[in-house]
């Protein structure tokens, strides 16, 4: 599902920004972001490619209940979350992930 609103705003003088992903958000860095987070992140980290997250990304957001943003920090993706049976009552779940940005 694509959600057709965003939230811009600043914090510490940074521009931000929270809207729906696409596939052109998963660049290599997003990939190492992901492969980086070894403390929450435990399965298949090694496997994980810009095509398949790519797809994985696609998928989602061709679901009619489910949908994935991103937090982005001027310009540079920080963040995701992701939102699961949207379409179903009282049972929505919400994860939120946090890249590693040191």
């Amino acid at each position: 599902m694509i959600f057709n609103k965003r939230v811009k705003f600043l914090y510490n003088e940074n521009e931000c920004l929270f809207r729906t992903l696409t596939i052109n958000d998963v660049t290599e860095s997003y990939v190492q972001g992901l492969k980086s987070q070894k403390r929450y992140l435990v399965n298949n980290l090694e496997g994980i490619t810009k095509e398949g997250q790519q797809n994985y990304i696609k998928k989602i957001l061709m679901s009619e209940e489910d949908t994935i943003c991103g937090l982005f920090v001027n310009n540079i993706i920080v963040g995701s979350a992701g939102l699961q049976n949207l379409n179903k009552e009282n049972s929505v779940t919400l994860g939120i992930f946090v890249f590693d940005i040191n």
